[in-house]
C-alpha cells in the first residue's frame, strides 16, 4: 500500500460517548476529500471503553496505539505522529469540537507554511460558543507570557488542531520533551527556533463543544502551564533543543 496523504493523530482519554461519533465523521470527510488517508487514534490509558470501541471500529484506515498508562495529551500526540506516515501530519482533538471541515483548511495553508495551526482567534473564526470568563482571562495571561518568555506572538497557542509538513513533524516531534497541556507552546517554539513558516488558520469551533466537561484543572493545570514554559527556556539553554 502507498504511504498515505494524510495522517490524523488523535489522543483520547476516556472518550467512549464521542469516539465513534468522531471517528465516523472524520472517516467520511476524509475519504471524500483525501481518500488516501489513515487515522491515529493514541488511547491514553483510558480507564472506560474507549479502547473497545476503536478495536472494533470496522474501517481499516483506522490504526490504534495504546499507551500503557495516562500519560498526557503530549505523549500521546508525540507517539502517534512518529508512527505517522503521511505527507502531512494532523493531530485534533478526539471531542469533536473542531469539524473534520477544518483539515482542509489547514492542509491547504500546509502547502505555503510548513506549520499550520488552527485559531480561535483570528479574523475568519467561527466560534460558536465562548469559553468561561475564567478561562478566557487565563489564555489571555498565558499568551502573554508565551510572547515575553518564548518570543511566541500568536492569537491562540492552545487550539486543538494543528498540521504539519511530514518532516517537519518529524524533526520537531522527536525533540519534544512537554507531554502536559504546554506541549503547544514546545512545539511552536521549536518550529519557531527552526525557522518554519508558521500560518495562522481561522478555524470553526462548534457550539456542542462543551469547557464545562475540559479535563483541564482550572487552578493545577495553569500552574504547571508556567513552570512547562520555564521548563522549555531551560532545556533551551542547555542545548536540548
Amino acid at each position: 500500500m502507498n504511504k498515505p496523504n494524510i495522517s490524523v493523530v488523535i489522543p483520547a482519554y476516556n472518550e467512549e460517548k464521542n469516539i465513534k461519533k468522531t471517528l465516523d465523521e472524520t472517516s467520511k470527510f476524509l475519504e471524500k476529500e483525501f481518500p488516501n488517508y489513515e487515522i491515529i487514534v493514541v488511547n491514553d490509558g483510558s480507564t472506560d471503553l474507549t479502547r473497545n470501541i476503536i478495536e472494533d471500529y470496522p474501517n481499516k484506515k483506522v490504526i490504534l496505539i495504546n499507551n500503557d498508562k495516562n500519560r498526557g495529551k503530549g505523549y500521546s500526540v508525540k507517539q502517534g505522529v512518529l508512527k505517522a506516515k503521511g505527507k502531512k501530519i494532523i493531530f485534533m482533538d478526539a471531542d469533536l469540537a473542531y469539524p473534520p471541515s477544518n483539515i482542509k483548511t489547514l492542509v491547504d495553508a500546509n502547502k505555503s507554511a510548513k506549520v499550520s495551526i488552527g485559531s480561535r482567534s483570528v479574523p475568519g473564526a467561527i466560534v460558536e460558543v465562548r469559553p468561561p470568563l475564567h478561562r478566557r482571562i487565563m489564555a489571555k495571561v498565558f499568551l502573554k507570557l508565551c510572547a515575553l518568555l518564548m518570543g511566541l506572538n500568536y492569537a491562540d497557542t492552545q487550539c486543538g488542531i494543528k498540521c504539519f509538513d511530514r518532516e517537519v513533524a518529524k524533526k520537531i516531534f522527536q525533540k519534544q520533551r512537554i507531554f502536559g497541556w504546554g506541549f503547544d507552546v514546545e512545539l511552536l517554539f521549536l518550529a519557531k527556533k527552526y525557522n518554519y513558516k508558521i500560518a495562522q488558520v481561522p478555524i470553526h469551533l462548534r457550539k456542542e463543544h462543551s469547557f464545562q466537561t475540559s479535563k483541564l484543572n482550572p487552578i493545577k493545570d495553569p500552574i504547571k502551564m508556567f513552570f512547562d514554559l520555564l521548563r522549555i527556556k531551560l532545556f533551551d539553554l542547555l542545548g536540548k533543543y
